[in-house]
């Protein structure tokens, strides 16, 4: 049997690349170049991918999983952040993930947001912005419709569904009851609250909260049980 022939070798070229040009190649499947497919890293999951799995940031062109980045975009969203930027590592060594001044920093495409979130993250995103750029804006306690109110007008009726609210507490007085009031009885109720909680302790046995007015610290449940106030136990 002759000699295998050896592959040429070009300067700068991979091992991959000799691989294909090698003789015998095309007897080897994996070895085809349209078997061979691009990757990317992601800096959430901390997995390399496939690209044509991968979502790519337009303003800066880094690439997370569609997957990963939508959850995350979803909770921040949740908690109210809509000026969401690329966390992406300047270069894809390890040590720029601990270092805060080689992120890349840029500001996320809108659209790319919009793409990627579902209808329900969507329309909060949206909601969260305009009550940014109007601090008078207030979301009907029915139907979530925005609309811009008056502090000096506290009673607002929502343009899409007519349900009326105030401006300031939304629907937790009656809309008959001015705010000054609310804010009163809420303070009176709060005061009651504490002298209640000062003067009372549970039963270590059910719980059931007691008030104690006077005589002694040996308190007995009906139906046999006792316990020393002061200790509750």
């Amino acid at each position: 049997m002759p000699p295998m022939a050896d592959a040429p070798r070009q300067r700068g070229q991979t091992i991959a690349e000799i691989a294909v040009n090698f003789p015998f190649a095309n007897a080897v499947p994996f070895l085809h170049r349209e078997n061979v497919q691009e990757t990317y890293f992601c800096h959430i999951c901390f997995m390399n991918n496939a690209k044509q799995e991968g979502f790519a940031l337009s303003n800066c062109g880094h690439m997370f999983c569609t997957e990963c980045i939508k959850q995350y975009w979803s909770n921040r969203i949740a908690h109210g952040n809509v000026h969401l930027r690329c966390f992406h590592p300047i270069n894809d060594k390890w040590v720029c993930v601990y270092r805060i001044d080689e992120y890349c920093g840029k500001e996320v495409n809108e659209m790319d947001i919009l793409q990627v979130v579902d209808k329900t993250n969507g329309e909060k995103f949206c909601r969260f912005k305009e009550s940014l750029k109007n601090p008078n804006i207030r979301q009907c306690p029915k139907c979530d419709h925005s609309q811009s109110g008056s502090p000096d007008q506290p009673t607002m009726s929502c343009e899409k569904c007519n349900t009326v609210y105030c401006f300031y507490h939304s629907v937790a007085h009656p809309i008959e009851e001015c705010c000054e009031a609310y804010e009163s009885r809420m303070l009176k109720q709060d005061k009651l609250n504490r002298e209640v909680t000062d003067n009372t302790k549970p039963c270590p046995h059910c719980k059931y909260l007691i008030e104690k007015s006077g005589g002694c610290n040996h308190m007995k449940v009906i139906p046999s049980f006792f316990f020393f106030f002061l200790i509750n136990k």
